[in-house]
């Protein structure tokens, strides 16, 4: 199919712009871009590569914060390059875990917020995606952003933590 090949040449190309909602540990109050290379290990999880090196593939994400408290940050992430663990990597990487990330975050804050709200999964939900350039096949695109609603339960949690925002 024309329309796919086109679709997956853009989001090579960073036509696309990919755009998640999450909330993390800590107060993070402004915007960051991030910008590392990632290995992935044997066990599944990935590790990012702090010294200079051409070791591992790119990886750059930005955060801009929506609402924080001296706890909880409630951001949206943009990802530049889009690798899989990207985000959650990078925001463990600075002291800013995705709660309910039981992989890269931290244990006694996942299980709090399990016993709380029957969290079962990360806090981490793709959000918007942006269309600038497109392909012929695909022009009707350029230019258009689709949305995707909260998940209900991520809504509870972000107003329980965020009742003065």
């Amino acid at each position: 199919n024309d329309g796919l090949q086109d679709l997956n040449r853009m989001i090579k190309d960073r036509s696309i712009r990919r755009y998640y909602i999450t909330i993390v540990k800590g107060k993070l109050a402004i915007k960051k871009e991030l910008k590392n290379r990632l290995i992935k290990k044997r066990n599944g999880k990935a590790k990012i590569i702090k010294k200079q090196s051409n070791v591992g593939k790119e990886i750059h994400t930005i955060c801009r914060p929506i609402k924080y408290s001296s706890d909880w940050s409630f951001l949206e992430v943009e990802i530049i390059t889009g690798r899989q663990h990207q985000i959650r990597l990078h925001l463990s990487d600075i002291g800013h875990p995705i709660i309910g990330d039981y992989k890269y975050g931290e244990s006694e804050i996942n299980n709090r917020f399990y016993k709380k709200f029957g969290l079962k999964n990360q806090l981490l939900h793709a959000y918007k995606i942006c269309f600038e350039k497109t392909t012929k096949n695909l022009n009707h695109l350029r230019g258009r952003s689709f949305y995707s609603a909260l998940p209900l339960s991520f809504e509870k949690i972000e107003k329980d933590l965020f009742l003065d925002s």
